[in-house]
Order: structure tokens, then C-alpha cells, then sequence
């Protein structure tokens, strides 16, 4: 949700792969802003995931995901690396980190692009 939108970039939504999950509970109705700025931060701190990184909430949580190649994600990752060992202290994530995904980890859900198992949507009362 790193543009004008309120959505994620529809791309990165499909495509990317989970970085991590955060905490996305703690600062209220300022919590999209905080969280667009640390992605943008994000983005600052390796110029070339520009575009290639988005983030969304799910369940009181919000996932920050990537879409790219494998080197670009590898700086991504390096960059929260330095961020959470206070090296960078500018870029403080707005949430307590939950979770770190690796590629090949099982990803989080997505409404609209997880594929649910048969007969899920009557166990939950509907669709999602």
C-alpha cells in the first residue's frame, strides 16, 4: 500500500512472497501511515526494491511482501537485519516483528489469492 492506494499493488499481492509479519494492533488508526513510511524507509535503505515490495493487513497483523529477484529480497532482508540489530535506528519497525519468512515457508493467507481447501468457505459461514 506503498502509493496513493489503499490497496496493495495487485502484482506484488499475487506474486510476493512473505518478508514478515508484525504486530499491527499498537499505534491505532496511525498505523497504515507508520507502516507506509517504513516501507518506504524500507525502500530508501535499498533503492532497487522500489516497486518490488508492499505490504497488507490480515488478522490484526500486517505482512510485508516482496515481489523480485532473489538478490533484491537478500538486501531487503539485510536491510531488517541492520534495522532490528538498532543499527539503523531511523527505521524503527512500528510493530513488534512476529514473524520471518523464508522462501519456501508456507505463506499467509490472502484473501482474494490463497486458494482454500474444499470445503472451507462452509466451515467458516461463507467466502473470504
Amino acid at each position: 500500500m506503498t502509493s496513493d492506494s489503499d490497496q496493495p499493488n495487485p502484482e506484488i499481492m499475487r506474486h510476493g512472497k512473505a518478508l514478515l509479519s508484525m504486530d499491527a494492533t499498537m499505534h491505532g488508526d496511525q498505523q497504515r501511515q507508520l507502516i507506509d513510511a517504513w516501507v518506504t524507509g524500507l525502500a530508501e535503505l535499498v533503492p532497487e526494491a522500489a516497486g518490488q515490495i508492499d505490504w497488507y493487513f490480515a488478522g490484526g497483523t500486517t505482512i510485508l511482501l516482496h515481489h523480485g529477484s532473489k538478490e533484491i529480497r537478500a538486501k531487503v532482508e539485510a536491510a531488517i537485519d541492520r534495522i532490528l540489530s538498532g543499527l539503523v535506528k531511523h527505521y524503527s519497525p512500528p510493530g513488534s516483528i512476529m514473524r520471518r519468512y523464508q522462501l519456501g515457508d508456507p505463506q499467509p493467507f490472502r484473501g482474494g489469492v490463497t486458494q482454500l481447501p474444499r470445503g472451507a468457505e462452509d466451515a467458516i459461514g461463507g467466502s473470504v
